[in-house]
């Protein structure tokens, strides 16, 4: 009955933080998901994403938001969805993994902690680290499990797809594999006993992530695209990290975002950092727990600020460490109290799972109630729609709007910056596979014959140009002398200013309506 409450609980506050970006509350997609969405609808068109759509992350976001708009729901509901059942599965194993790491009670404080964590980082929804969350906790369900059962080497074999799935979603996200590797690796170094089962669970971890990585070249092979994944998802990012920016300002913001949470997990990191190395009463399968936690904290660190950027959504990989040792923290504190003396210590203060919820209601309260507006409103538009809201549909007032009521469905527009949600609300194709700009930026990325390809695209499909660049410093206006600095692509700003000109800006806006002359 506990257990049941507290999964409830869970899910009701789970469930709040995502209506907050549903499409009735976020008609309008951010830019990485627009870019995510856009890519998804033309997979479903046949299109293949590196070869005919450009984007750098990992494959297997484009793959989800295909999957969820195939759902056949309104606008991108189909996608939402998917994140409702993505949060799920990783609150419902972060609770699994820490009861048997804790107690029930500690449990419910660090998972609740993390998920109203999650709705300072959320981002608009829809993001690669959203999405590798589960996978996360199901590295952990599984390592846990492995120390238990030592007939077989499944469990390994599926941290390693876990691994792999990770990986293509995002390289960054794959600390929990990483770690797990280190403290298996750690005992075939150092236990003479069970050197020959860690070699083995070393390989099945390797084997899982070799099954699904060929899996991932292969389908790109089979459809002449390798080359362009290789360079759009690997040597595109490594020349992106090589312009990084100060790293430590990002710390800093990760930390301001994430607070309370971060102190509590620090603290309790310290704590659990102590009772590593102090305690003497400690099993290898506590061991492996604490040292699973204490390294995790570091690693994710490190890999979610390898970029140096500080995006929001970077810092959703910080919510399973800190989650676990708010855990931790609130697990050594109800055994505190409850291993008090009563002769020294308060009766009204021993009911310590009382104390527990006391302390989650202190630090969550205002978090949820932020969360309520956006609840409600959700929840009216159901009952008026008597089904799932039609919202997402609400452009209102928004340069899609305007691009929607001013070109045909058969028009092509490109959207000069990086707004391609535009391209996927009106249902208006980019005449490129560079569905936004930020290649051109990148000096020596593209080839000669890539930037001469864009520039025919241009010049033969005659797209309405919508200059979005007031938005983003990334990329600069048609009109700027700035391109002087990126001359490789003279060719393609040469026949825009040649062929093009602004006329207008889209109403409520600044961005720059461009007709051909």
């Amino acid at each position: 009955m506990k257990k049941t409450l507290h999964l409830a609980f869970l899910l009701i506050i789970a469930f709040s933080v995502l209506v907050s970006v549903a499409p009735s509350n976020h008609p309008v997609p951010g830019r990485d998901q627009g870019v995510y969405l856009y890519v998804g609808e033309q997979i479903l068109d046949g299109s293949v994403p590196y070869r005919d759509i450009w984007d750098h992350k990992g494959p297997v976001i484009y793959y989800i938001n295909a999957l969820g708009l195939a759902s056949g729901m309104s606008t991108y509901w189909g996608v939402w969805l998917l994140e409702v059942i993505s949060l799920f599965i990783a609150l419902l194993f972060s609770y699994i993994n820490m009861e048997k790491c804790f107690s029930a009670e500690a449990a419910f404080f660090g998972t609740a902690m993390w998920v109203l964590g999650f709705a300072f980082v959320i981002n608009g929804g829809n993001t690669v680290e959203e999405f590798t969350l589960p996978l996360q906790f199901l590295s952990l369900f599984f390592f846990l499990r492995a120390s238990e059962e030592k007939k077989h080497y499944w469990n390994e074999f599926l941290i390693g797809v876990f691994a792999g799935i990770a990986f293509f979603i995002r390289p960054n996200n794959i600390g929990e594999p990483v770690v797990i590797g280190i403290i298996i690796g750690m005992q075939l170094l150092f236990l003479e006993d069970g050197r020959k089962r860690a070699f083995f669970r070393l390989i099945s971890i390797g084997v899982g992530f070799l099954v699904f990585s060929l899996v991932i070249v292969g389908y790109f092979f089979s459809q002449d695209a390798l080359n362009e994944f290789w360079r759009s998802a690997f040597i595109y990012n490594f020349q992106y990290l090589a312009i990084a920016p100060d790293r430590w300002k990002a710390i800093i913001k990760g930390i301001s975002y994430l607070s309370p949470l971060v102190p509590l997990g620090f603290s309790a990191w310290i704590m659990g950092l102590g009772y590593f190395f102090l305690s003497k009463k400690k099993d290898l399968r506590e061991r492996n727990i604490l040292a699973f936690a204490l390294l995790i904290l570091p690693i994710d660190f490190a890999l979610s600020l390898t970029s140096g950027r500080r995006y929001l959504h970077y810092f959703t990989a910080w919510l399973l460490p800190f989650g676990f040792f708010v855990g931790f923290f609130a697990y050594k504190f109800q055994c505190a109290l409850q291993n008090t003396d009563d002769r020294n210590f308060p009766k009204w203060l021993k009911p310590s799972k009382i104390w527990l919820y006391l302390i989650f209601l202190s630090f969550g309260f205002l978090q949820f109630q932020n969360l309520l507006p956006a609840t409600k409103n959700f929840a009216s538009e159901a009952i008026r729609a008597k089904g799932v809201p039609d919202g997402g549909n609400n452009i209102t007032g928004s340069p899609c709007e305007y691009i929607k009521n001013h070109t045909e469905p058969d028009d092509y527009v490109l959207i000069w910056g990086n707004e391609v949600q535009c391209n996927f609300l009106t249902k208006r194709e980019s005449p490129s596979r560079f569905v936004y700009l930020y290649p051109l930026m990148l000096g020596g990325y593209l080839s000669t014959e890539e930037i001469e390809q864009f520039r025919k695209d241009i010049e033969n499909k005659k797209p309405l140009i919508i200059d979005a660049t007031s938005d983003d410093d990334t990329v600069f206006s048609p009109s700027s002398n700035r391109w002087e600095e990126v001359p490789r692509v003279a060719s393609i700003v040469e026949f825009v200013l040649e062929n093009y000109v602004s006329v207008d800006q889209i109403p409520n806006s600044n961005w720059e309506i461009w007709v051909q002359k």
